[in-house]
């Protein structure tokens, strides 16, 4: 008779950290984004060391767009002003464009997974900045307006 060995649950509030940090930073892009990932679910279980590392990732990679478009969605799960400050900034940061365009619906996506008291307050600045195109601020309002849902 085979016995079934007991496997450990996972604990991402007590997971070692160190080696994920090493596998983040991987050249490898589907390593990197394994890693990021992990870290985004780490930042969400009281791990703030891993959301803050995500944040200067995103400084790193500013312009790849499609790892930073890996980085935001981990970001998204990190519950925190910094992080909402940090997916604001891209509106400011990348011009939209056809190109960018994709990678920006993205970052909303993103800021409209934080925590509802949050993504309120970046989208209703973001509507109000005269900055922006009218397009943009449109779809700022109607985000604030569906999480007064």
């Amino acid at each position: 008779m085979v016995r079934a060995r007991m496997v450990p649950e996972f604990d991402p509030s007590t997971f070692p950290i160190e080696p994920i940090l090493r596998q983040a930073v991987s050249l490898d892009v589907g390593r990197a984004s394994d890693a990021w990932s992990l870290l985004g679910t780490m930042a969400s279980n009281q791990r703030p060391v891993a959301g803050i590392f995500l944040l200067g990732l995103m400084r790193v990679h500013g312009g790849d767009l499609t790892r930073m478009a890996v980085l935001v969605r981990a970001v998204s799960f990190f519950p925190s002003e910094a992080a909402a400050d940090a997916l604001k900034a891209e509106f400011y940061r990348v011009p939209s464009s056809p190109a960018t365009r994709t990678y920006l619906n993205e970052v909303l996506r993103a800021l409209m997974q934080l925590p509802a008291p949050l993504s309120r307050e970046a989208l209703k600045t973001l509507a109000d900045d005269k900055k922006l195109s009218v397009k943009w601020r449109r779809r700022f309002e109607e985000a604030a307006w569906r999480l007064d849902d």
